[in-house]
């Protein structure tokens, strides 16, 4: 569920992030937070499909994934995420290089972004990604 920004006094947005280097989880829990997000950041993705399944009580607006490193329990994950929580939208991330993973991830409707990109954008991105989600929450 989305609530109002005291920074920029537009929505804020409650974000899953599934990445397993704690490096790149900080850089964009931190880049989000700047935005007025709440990030809450995995390294695995047990631990986001249990906050997700705790959604009923604390609403995720969007799961992030990155995808640069690719391994086998995070498709499993995305593919879970998409059949038992249609109504939460994700984004991948990936690195310079397309993959046929990244490509079968468009093929599902998952949205890609491909590295680099600063903070301002990827809020943007993931901001547009909740708003063009057929099965949004109102707000």
């Amino acid at each position: 569920m989305a609530l109002a920004s005291p920074v920029f006094g537009r929505c804020a947005m409650r974000i899953i992030i599934v990445d397993p280097e704690p490096t790149q989880l900080e850089s964009f829990s931190r880049g989000l937070s700047l935005h007025g997000h709440d990030c809450l950041g995995y390294s695995e993705p047990d631990g986001a499909a249990r906050a997700l399944g705790g959604a009923a009580v604390e609403p995720v607006d969007l799961v992030l994934i990155d995808l640069s490193k690719l391994w086998p329990e995070l498709l499993s994950f995305v593919v879970e995420v998409l059949s038992d929580h249609p109504e939460v939208p994700l984004v991948a991330i990936g690195g310079l290089t397309p993959t046929p993973e990244l490509e079968r991830l468009r093929d599902l409707g998952v949205p890609v972004m491909h590295k680099p990109f600063g903070p301002d954008e990827l809020d943007q991105r993931l901001r547009a990604a909740v708003a063009r989600h057929p099965m949004r929450r109102a707000s």
